[in-house]
């Protein structure tokens, strides 16, 4: 509001004696920059009751000063109070009526009310009164997402990399936009034009990396955090994402290297030793992945994907009883993460605990039905304790809710063979190979013989050709 600043001390003994005037229900009179100082303070600390009564009284001694109203708006817009803004930004507006800021503030309180296109004709307005023509863009952007309108708002993230960015928080908001959307192969069309205009901005490249990760495009991803962080020799975050990037390509000990520079950069951190230790799990180096875990855990007690990692490593060699405390420990952290709540009912499986595992697995299908992996492993219990029928019957229920049907199909495929129902199970072969083929070494898991049957590889090799 306005640029005079006092110092921190100053502030503290401002709040005080507006505070003990509060009380007394009698104020002293403040100039207009120490008002907007503890408004600010208030609404920093998200006291909004203080920041109304502050700015009451500013209004009260200073009934001519719009920015105060305007302020005021912003306080009923947090508290979804849309009516009372709109009377205090009017406000604003009749003792400054061709302020921009005001104009696109009426704007953003337009489209709370539910009134779009009032909102756009106020941004245009604001537009002519030389608002800044990108945080126009932005605010247009979202208008047009949350009409639903993604056609538009791609147009508005092309025009705001047109030329060249002002800001750094631009390109951020553009960028969740696009996730939003889940444009991301637009993203990365419109970021990488956009490197031709601004070749050395170490955000694009950051941004665009994040982008190509997203779509899979791990190799093209980790060229783009590596331009951001030459680009840039103190910005870690393109190192984290670079490691979680070769983590994806199987490049381990490239990735422990990466977590290792971002370590030195940034000093201990619980996710770079979480993932250290993941990468030395998935190398079958146990031992090593523990001591990073442990590393994680004495930086930050409560990462629950130590935890996770920790029950992991010994359920990998098999060490099932020392695993579950460790797996307990990280579904209590985390209470509703679906793969770590799988890997506990795995080992309580593992343990004979079938009921508990069981259980553990009703609950996941029920708040998360579209990850298979539950699905899976509860219809493998089931086989197991030679209930293979109620496996099928869960499978086929399950095709409908979850996103990887290809694996359902495969694991149908094998329960019907196993049963004897060959033209079911052949159905599901087949539609599970024209899903995804690079997944049908899992028909094999839970009937190995199967790799014996001519019908079977004939079907396979087919889908192969």
């Amino acid at each position: 509001m306005d640029e005079e600043e006092i110092s921190a001390n100053d502030l503290m003994d401002l709040i005080r004696r507006f505070e003990s005037d509060s009380e007394q229900e009698h104020y002293e009179y403040y100039a207009q920059h120490l008002f907007a100082a503890l408004i600010e303070h208030y609404l920093d600390n998200a006291r909004y009751d203080e920041a109304l009564k502050a700015v009451d009284v500013a209004i009260e001694q200073h009934p001519y000063h719009a920015p105060f109203f305007a302020r005021k708006a912003f306080i009923h817009t947090m508290d979804e109070e849309t009516s009372e803004a709109l009377e205090s930004i009017d406000k604003a507006l009749e003792f400054e009526p061709g302020n921009p800021e005001f104009l696109t503030q009426k704007g953003s309180i337009f489209e709370l009310m539910g009134k779009p296109m009032e909102a756009l004709d106020l941004f245009d307005e604001a537009l002519e009164h030389d608002a800044s023509e990108q945080d126009v863009l932005i605010l247009k952007m979202f208008v047009y997402f949350n009409l639903g309108n993604h056609a538009m708002s791609l147009r508005m993230i092309e025009d705001l990399f047109s030329k060249e960015i002002e800001e750094d928080r631009v390109i951020m908001e553009a960028h969740f936009c696009l996730q939003l959307m889940e444009a991301y192969d637009d993203g990365v069309r419109i970021l990488e034009a956009y490197t031709n205009i601004d070749p050395y901005n170490e955000a694009v490249w950051y941004h665009l990396g994040q982008l190509n990760a997203v779509s899979e495009n791990y190799t093209r991803a980790i060229e783009c955090f590596d331009f951001a962080a030459a680009i840039d020799d103190t910005y870690a975050e393109p190192i984290m994402e670079k490691g979680q990037c070769q983590m994806q390509l199987d490049l381990f000990n490239e990735a422990i290297q990466s977590f290792q520079e971002y370590i030195e950069m940034e000093g201990a951190d619980a996710l770079a030793y979480t993932q250290i230790g993941d990468c030395y799990r998935l190398m079958d180096q146990y031992k090593r992945s523990r001591l990073n875990y442990q590393l994680a855990l004495k930086t930050d007690p409560k990462v629950a994907g130590a935890w996770l990692g920790l029950g992991q490593s010994f359920c990998a060699e098999g060490r099932y009883a020392d695993a579950l405390t460790y797996l307990q420990k990280a579904n209590k952290l985390y209470p509703n993460d679906e793969y770590t709540m799988v890997e506990l009912a795995r080992t309580l499986a593992e343990l004979g605990r079938s009921e508990e595992a069981e259980d553990t697995l009703k609950n996941v299908t029920d708040f998360c039905p579209t990850y298979d992996e539950a699905w899976l492993e509860l219809a493998r219990i089931y086989h197991e304790l030679g209930e293979t029928y109620d496996a099928i019957q869960l499978l086929e229920g399950a095709l409908d809710r979850v996103k990887d049907k290809s694996r359902v199909h495969y694991r149908l495929a094998a329960y019907y063979l196993l049963n004897g129902v060959a033209r079911n199970g052949y159905e599901h072969l087949t539609d599970a190979l024209l899903i995804n083929f690079d997944d049908h070494p899992m028909l094999f898991e839970d009937a190995p013989f199967l790799q014996n049957v001519q019908a079977v590889n004939d079907i396979i090799d087919l889908y192969r050709k």
